[in-house]
C-alpha cells in the first residue's frame, strides 16, 4: 500500500466516524473532515473537526514500506534529507502556530512504524491515549527521563514546561500496520450500518482520492452522506417499514454484534478501546432495531445530543 492510500484510509475512518455520529446523535461528533488543509504546517494530513466546541484534531501521517527503523529520538530527531527541520522540530512548530490564537487543539502522529523499546520517553507511552504524559514528566532533571526531556525540548526549541504542554496534545499511534488499520476501518463501518469488506473500504478510499485529485480540502458531514448514498456503502438490512434516514427513505442500518470492551481513552475519533492501539466504537446497548436520530443542526450545535461515556 502506498503512503497516499494508507494516509486516504485515515481519512476514510474520519469520514465513517462522522456518519456515525450523525446517526448516534452524540455531543463532540466529528462534522467535517480535513486532508492536507492549509495553516497547519506539517500536521495538515488529516485533521477532524468536531462540534459542541471541542478541539480540533490535526494528525501527520507517516508510512513505512519497511520496519528498518522504530520510532524514537533518533527518528523524531533525525533532519529531513535536504537538512531542514526534524519531525519533531515540524511538529512543535505547527502546534505553536496551531495555538497562537489561543485555539485548543489535540495532535496526533499516525504510523506503522513500531515504537523503539529502548526509548526512554517512547517506552512509556500510554497505549490507551497515545500520550507519553504523565510518566514524561516523571523523576527529577538528571534521571534518565529528566535527561530525555531536555534533549527533546532543546531540538524543539522549547523550553521544558513548553514540551510538557506539547506532549500533553500529541498521541503517538504506532504500529498501525495496513492490515490492523483496514480490520479497524471495517469494524467501524459495521457499527456505522455500512458494508464494511474489502471492497467496500476500497470504494470509499477511492472517493476521498477522487475529493484530493480535485482540489477539495474539507469533507462536510453532506459530502460524506451524500457519497455513502451514491456509492451504495449502506447495508441491506431495514429498521422498520418507512423509518427515514437523516430525510434519506427507506432507512437501512445493519445491526453488528456489540462491542463491549470499554476504557476511557482521549482519541476522540474512536469509542471503545482494544488491548492494543485498537479501534473504538461505541458498545451498543439497544436490543431492538435501531432508531435514527435527526442531523446536527450546526457546528456547534446539535439536535438529539446525548450525554453520555464519551472519549476526551
Amino acid at each position: 500500500m502506498a503512503g497516499d492510500t494508507y494516509q486516504w484510509l485515515y481519512v476514510w475512518e474520519g469520514c465513517v466516524q462522522a456518519y456515525k455520529d450523525t446517526l448516534d446523535g452524540v455531543c463532540g461528533a466529528v462534522v467535517a473532515v480535513g486532508v492536507e488543509v492549509t495553516g497547519a504546517g506539517n500536521l495538515d494530513d488529516v485533521v477532524y473537526y468536531y462540534a459542541d466546541g471541542k478541539p480540533t484534531r490535526y494528525a501527520q501521517v507517516k508510512y513505512a514500506a519497511d520496519a528498518s527503523t522504530a520510532v524514537g529520538e533518533e527518528y523524531l530527531f533525525k533532519l529531513s534529507g535536504d537538512g531542514g527541520p526534524s519531525i519533531l522540530q515540524k511538529i512543535a512548530r505547527s502546534w505553536q502556530t496551531l495555538i497562537r490564537n489561543g485555539e485548543q487543539v489535540q495532535l496526533a502522529l499516525l504510523t506503522n512504524r513500531s515504537p523503539d523499546p529502548a526509548d526512554v520517553l517512547l517506552k512509556g507511552r500510554d497505549t490507551r491515549t497515545g500520550l507519553l504524559r504523565p510518566r514524561a514528566d516523571q523523576q527529577g532533571p538528571r534521571s534518565e527521563r529528566g535527561r530525555a526531556r531536555a534533549r527533546w525540548a532543546a531540538h524543539a526549541g522549547l523550553d521544558e514546561a513548553q514540551l510538557l504542554a506539547l506532549l500533553d496534545v500529541l498521541e503517538f499511534h504506532l504500529g498501525r500496520e495496513e492490515p490492523l488499520q483496514r480490520k479497524l476501518v471495517s469494524r467501524l463501518m459495521q457499527v456505522g450500518g455500512l458494508h464494511h469488506d474489502d471492497q467496500a473500504i476500497m470504494t470509499g478510499i477511492q472517493w476521498v482520492t477522487q475529493q484530493v485529485i480535485n482540489g477539495k480540502r474539507r469533507l462536510s458531514l453532506t459530502d460524506i452522506r451524500a457519497a455513502v448514498s451514491k456509492l451504495g456503502l449502506l447495508a441491506g438490512r431495514s429498521v422498520g417499514p418507512g423509518t427515514a434516514l437523516n430525510g434519506e427513505a427507506p432507512a437501512l442500518v445493519a445491526r453488528p454484534r456489540p462491542v463491549t470492551a470499554w476504557q476511557p481513552d482521549r482519541l476522540g475519533v474512536h469509542r471503545a478501546v482494544q488491548e492494543h492501539d485498537g479501534i473504538e466504537v461505541a458498545p451498543l446497548h439497544r436490543t431492538g432495531p435501531r432508531r435514527p436520530t435527526a442531523p446536527p443542526l450546526a457546528h456547534g450545535g446539535r439536535q438529539g445530543c446525548r450525554h453520555g461515556r464519551r472519549a476526551r
